[in-house]
């Protein structure tokens, strides 16, 4: 499998106390099947915990990433009143 990269970042986070990386990856060549129907991928890391999904579209696996962000690094959204 290939894959094309197409946005990585790192940023450091207040919550955890480490670094946070996101990788949002498109598979080149890619057949839909049963259990990959879309071509784009997503790594995400907590410092040394790895979170990969696989198989979603693009707007997926944006939405993957943003909720993890929203999660794990402060700053990224207005706080609730």
């Amino acid at each position: 499998m290939e894959f094309e990269t197409l946005e990585e970042f790192a940023i450091d986070s207040n919550i955890r106390d480490t670094t946070v990386t996101v990788r949002l990856r498109r598979q080149l060549n890619h057949k839909p099947t049963r259990f990959s129907p879309a071509p784009y991928c997503v790594d995400l890391m907590v410092g040394s915990v790895s979170y990969q999904y696989y198989g979603l579209d693009e707007s997926k696996a944006r939405e993957a990433t943003v909720r993890f962000l929203l999660e794990h690094v402060d700053g990224v959204a207005p706080l609730l009143h």
